[in-house]
């Protein structure tokens, strides 16, 4: 029995140390491309990136009214933006950003994203904070600890983590620098309702104004 109890065991071990291996090379490419397109990033919004891939939008929407409100009220405050059309939240398993300059630029609706946003946020979430902690403790040690306010930032997330909670906003240079104004949206329902339609957006565009830096992102 013995002879087959072993090389199960040991096929067992590889298997999990491969997948430890795959993973800590995802954190290493997410951290990368965060830091690469947002260079003073701080450890705060890397967290950030990171969680909300981890658990969605922070909030459950029950009044779509206030939530479609809001949205408008966010599209005619916000100028430029530095945040391409999409991009990974964290790892990009789970969540994307979806920009809204997609619809500034006629993209996509603001009822198609808003409807989306809502299902993404009401949709059912199986991670508790503590094993979020504990994933985020691994993810914290392939992030460079030289960048800016890394101590206080790394602080201030303990204490947000040991209180029961995960979220917090983006800091302040984030803000100031890059004006950040996207919404959240389940990774199924990207592909299948958005990607197309940008694909197709882009193509066009290209065809017509193929010197348009906005459509290479």
């Amino acid at each position: 029995m013995m002879k087959f109890i072993r090389p199960a065991l040991c096929l067992i071990f590889s298997l999990v140390f491969y997948i430890g291996i795959k993973a800590n090379e995802k954190y290493k490419s997410a951290i990368d491309n965060i830091l690469n397109t947002y260079p003073e990033a701080t450890l705060q919004d890397i967290y950030k990136s990171f969680f909300q891939d981890k658990f969605g939008p922070e909030h459950i929407v029950s009044d779509t009214e206030s939530a479609r409100e809001y949205l408008l009220f966010e599209l005619d405050k916000m100028g430029e933006t530095s945040m391409p059309y999409f991009e990974a939240a964290g790892t990009g398993d789970n969540f994307i950003r979806v920009s809204l300059q997609t619809i500034k630029d006629s993209l996509i609706s603001e009822d198609e994203l808003l409807q989306l946003f809502i299902e993404s946020a009401n949709s059912e979430r199986n991670v508790s904070v503590k094993e979020w902690k504990e994933e985020w403790e691994t993810i914290k040690g392939f992030i460079p600890a030289d960048i800016k306010e890394y101590k206080i930032n790394s602080e201030r997330i303990d204490s947000v983590l040991d209180s029961g909670h995960y979220a917090i906003h983006h800091s302040r240079i984030y803000n100031e620098l890059y004006h950040p104004h996207y919404r959240i949206i389940r990774k199924e329902l990207f592909e299948e309702k958005i990607l197309p339609k940008l694909k197709t957006s882009m193509k066009i565009s290209k065809e017509v104004q193929p010197d348009s830096e906005r459509f290479d992102k």
